[in-house]
């Protein structure tokens, strides 16, 4: 039963990136479409349901909560308790008093199942290096796909892998200017690039921990992956996703021992030389991307700062207990009611969005929960710093880990793999 539960779980950390979903009551606000309204079960929801129930089902043959352990133990699991037992009092509060308790109780659903994937990944994954490698063969996959994407410059719909269509001449849809042509920007399985890119950035660094640990053919195999998910990263167009990833190498050097820094150099020289070809063949795309100049960048820059003034007022509207999880967009609506459903977006910020939806008092419980992870991470598993630190990096950037299924999945099962009993005690500091 343990080594099935096991595999569903590995299978689960691999299969994440894909959005394969029932839809059963299809969101609207305004007329439009409405995406943080859509109430739907993802395929990989099903499968951690599955290793969920299994491990009920082994809990119960076992007893274990007649199992005995040490005091420290006890403490954690105690103080572990107590945070989550007052985040789901928080979190069922706001569905009762949830204007769209349907939508809220999704989010929460999210919130409970990602609890429930940590908690598992503790108790049946003993080995980090297979979470680890399955996690970063998720991210080789999703590289491979975003590479022919932008080379092809077209995503092909396919309903079974939740694969929506995309094309450069499809307005709404992810792209650069340059030259007076559209470039469409890679999306993987994801429904937007900068998910992709916050993905493949975590992939990368996994990578560059994993590497110097592995010998003979395995490292040269790491390699070639890992400029594959390099190039969906960089194809992604993501410059959230990029200051991060470059923010975990950072921090990747400092928490790394010096003798595994000739091994870690290699690894960087082979990502400069394909960073620096990539540039040299589309200069005018990186040039637009950190230009303010073209109509589309300037364009993002000027949404965003309104965004951040709008989640101001948010913030202002309901300071103590936030407008409700998962229901921002539907409180701008009610603000102003006259917008096309499209421009209803969070503020791309993950911190501004949570303070926005739960108010100080749900806020304080998630950066309690945040130092108390982190200080348990830098106690027993350092290795997983710069993972963290990439995640942390990309929320100031984006909101998907927030508001979304997909993000908030891959949220938690980082903050699962961090957790991990690891077994790369002499890679660290």
């Amino acid at each position: 039963m343990k080594k099935i539960i096991s595999w569903l779980l590995l299978l689960f950390l691999f299969l994440l990136p894909w959005q394969t979903r029932f839809i059963y009551q299809p969101g609207s606000l305004n007329g439009g479409a409405w995406e943080y309204g859509t109430l739907s079960i993802y395929a990989t929801e099903l499968l951690l349901g599955l290793a969920i129930l299994l491990a009920l089902v082994s809990a119960w043959r076992e007893r274990i909560w007649r199992q005995t352990v040490d005091a420290p133990a006890r403490s954690r699991r105690r103080r572990t308790l107590v945070l989550f037992g007052l985040g789901l009092i928080f979190l069922l509060t706001a569905i009762l008093t949830s204007p769209l308790p349907a939508v809220t109780a999704q989010w929460v659903s999210w919130v409970i199942e990602g609890a429930a994937a940590v908690a598992l990944l503790k108790i049946y994954v003993n080995d980090s290096r297979a979470a680890g490698l399955a996690f970063w063969l998720g991210g080789a996959g999703q590289g491979l796909l975003a590479v022919g994407q932008f080379f092809t410059q077209t995503v092909i719909a396919n309903k079974w892998l939740g694969l929506a269509a995309h094309a450069p001449s499809q307005l709404g849809d992810f792209v650069i200017e340059a030259g007076g042509e559209r470039w469409l920007r890679a999306y993987g399985a994801f429904g937007s690039p900068n998910i992709l890119g916050g993905y493949l950035a975590v992939a990368w660094v996994i990578g560059f921990l994993t590497y110097p640990l592995l010998r003979g053919r395995a490292r040269y195999w790491v390699a070639a992956g890992q400029l594959i998910i390099l190039s969906g990263l960089i194809f992604s167009f993501s410059r959230g996703a990029w200051l991060a990833a470059v923010g975990g190498i950072i921090v990747t050097v400092i928490a790394t021992r010096k003798r595994f820094y000739p091994l870690l150099a290699k690894s960087l020289l082979y990502s400069f030389l394909l960073i620096i070809a990539l540039l040299l063949i589309f200069p005018p795309l990186f040039s637009a991307r950190f230009s303010a100049a073209s109509r589309l960048e300037a364009k993002s820059f000027t949404e965003r700062r309104s965004q951040w003034a709008a989640a101001g007022q948010m913030i202002t509207r309901s300071p103590l207990w936030g407008v409700g999880p998962g229901i921002y967009t539907a409180a701008q609506y009610q603000q102003n009611p006259r917008l096309p459903a499209w421009q209803y977006q969070p503020v791309h910020n993950s911190y501004l969005l949570a303070l926005a939806e739960v108010g100080l008092v749900g806020f304080l419980i998630l950066i309690l929960m945040i130092f108390y992870f982190l200080k348990y991470i830098w106690r027993q598993n350092k290795f997983f710093l710069p993972v963290v630190a990439v995640v942390m990096l990309s929320a100031f950037f984006d909101h998907f880990w927030w508001s979304l299924y997909a993000g908030q999945m891959l949220g938690w099962a980082i903050l699962g793999l961090s957790i991990v009993v690891d077994n790369y005690p002499e890679a660290v500091s």
